[in-house]
């Protein structure tokens, strides 16, 4: 069995469900279908890392049922509902039920960053054999990746999600813990129309102009 746990958040791509600030630059439908492209991309990377290191995946999901989510992303795959309420919440709870099946590392990252590779999730795992935490911070003030050696249901409660003091926030809590955190590169998760025109013209988002 192995101690390394790696968490990906996605939602199930209903069509008005997903990607709402894009919405008015791509319509409803072109949005859903950008978190699916999206999504299936954070898939691959992740089974791409696995090629490399031992963790097992846990997908956590909303807006569907588990079998929707095999027959979208594969059988192979271990599903879990996400827990109800804040994304603080949601991601608490994720945490806890990891460590408490026996996890000692676990890291948690979203499904709307293309430049996510293997080779960071590696390097994230690696950093927590001599770290508590690893943050993978976002352009938009936020962070893509998590990294926990223990479960600190501290970290989650009462930041503002979505605003950009999410990280400076997280930080705050992190030296009150007195804990050691190491940081991954910068990377932009895609959730407005300026992330989307920064990244449109790439050929991995064809017909997306």
């Amino acid at each position: 069995m192995s101690f390394n746990r790696l968490l990906l958040f996605t939602k199930y791509p209903t069509p008005g469900c997903v990607k709402s600030r894009l919405i008015p630059l791509l319509g409803t439908f072109k949005s859903a279908l950008f978190h699916k492209m999206l999504s299936e991309m954070a898939i691959n990377t992740v089974f791409s890392a696995k090629t490399i290191l031992d963790f097992i995946l846990e997908v956590y999901y909303s807006g569907a049922d588990s079998s929707q989510m095999s027959k979208w992303l594969g059988n192979s795959i271990n599903f879990s509902e996400q827990a109800k309420g804040d994304l603080g919440y949601k991601m608490r709870e994720a945490f806890r039920n990891a460590f408490h099946d026996g996890a000692r590392k676990v890291v948690i990252v979203g499904s709307d960053v293309p430049d996510l590779s293997p080779r960071l999730i590696f390097q994230a795992f690696n950093l927590l054999r001599s770290n508590n935490m690893v943050i993978g911070p976002t352009y938009d003030g936020g962070y893509y990746l998590l990294g926990c050696c223990d479960y600190y249901p501290f970290l989650f409660d009462q930041i503002e999600w979505g605003a950009p003091t999410v990280l400076n926030q997280t930080l705050d809590r992190i030296t009150k813990l007195a804990l050691d955190v190491l940081f991954l590169p910068l990377l932009r998760d895609i959730d407005t129309p300026e992330d989307f025109i920064a990244f449109q013209n790439l050929p991995r988002f064809p017909g997306f102009a």
